[in-house]
């Protein structure tokens, strides 16, 4: 260990030599070319911030950073729309954006390729990526039909279950009833009692009874007919 100590003195007291000079050299150009980078990116820096999108392309400056349908994924460059004529299937007008979404572009090119074609009302087709209530409505105040499907917002398909598009036979079927959630019961109401100081005595109806046609007093003369047994017992009774 002293021995190594010792060669460590020995070699701070020396020259240094070729090698050691020549890395120096290098290092030192390593760090001005690093002060100058840095330099070039503060300046970069600068004109981002007071860019509108705070966005700078170093390879074409109106292309711009946009959103593709992978999560946490982008492409820097431009979005283009284009109307096409279904009869002659010729571009009437087209459109260059940096927005990513198609969602605000609808009414935006559908407006345009009304006024190319100047009529007073037009059909339009898109697809599932346009579909936006706010575009729709304005394609319709501005007299243009509008046909594009609905996009499937549900998550059901990602875990593994069958969504409503994959069960036709349910659109002709009525709702169940956890669909259309609890129906009011009618409850009929119910009598309460009254007190007794509202009860109305009620008149009672009294009748004699009528007097049988077949009674003592209704029956003629003779028409007496003695039983036999009373008959016999008073023939054969003491006295």
């Amino acid at each position: 260990m002293a021995r190594y100590l010792a060669q460590l003195d020995t070699a701070d007291r020396q020259e240094p030599s070729e090698e050691l000079a020549a890395k120096t050299a290098r290092l030192k150009e390593k760090l001005v070319k690093l002060e100058s980078e840095m330099q070039r990116l503060a300046m970069m820096e600068r004109l981002m911030l007071a860019s509108p999108d705070q966005q700078i392309s170093l390879t074409d400056p109106d292309s711009r950073s946009m959103a593709t349908s992978g999560r946490g994924s982008g492409v820097v460059g431009y979005n283009v729309q284009v109307a096409v004529d279904t009869e002659h299937h010729l571009i009437v007008t087209h459109e260059v954006t940096n927005d990513g979404s198609d969602r605000a572009q609808l009414a935006n090119i559908a407006c345009q390729a009304k006024e190319v074609l100047g009529v007073d009302e037009l059909e339009a087709v898109a697809d599932r990526g346009y579909y936006s209530s706010e575009e729709i409505l304005a394609c319709d105040k501005a007299g243009i039909t509008v046909t594009l499907p609905k996009p499937i917002t549900s998550g059901i398909e990602a875990k593994g279950r069958f969504g409503k598009q994959d069960q036709p036979h349910r659109a002709n079927m009525p709702p169940r009833q956890a669909d259309v959630g609890p129906q009011p019961v009618a409850v009929p109401p119910r009598a309460l009692p009254a007190s007794p100081a509202d009860v109305q005595p009620q008149p009672v109806e009294t009748s004699r009874p009528q007097a049988d046609p077949r009674s003592a007093a209704a029956r003629p003369a003779g028409a007496y007919r003695r039983n036999p047994a009373s008959a016999h017992a008073g023939r054969n009774g003491v006295g």
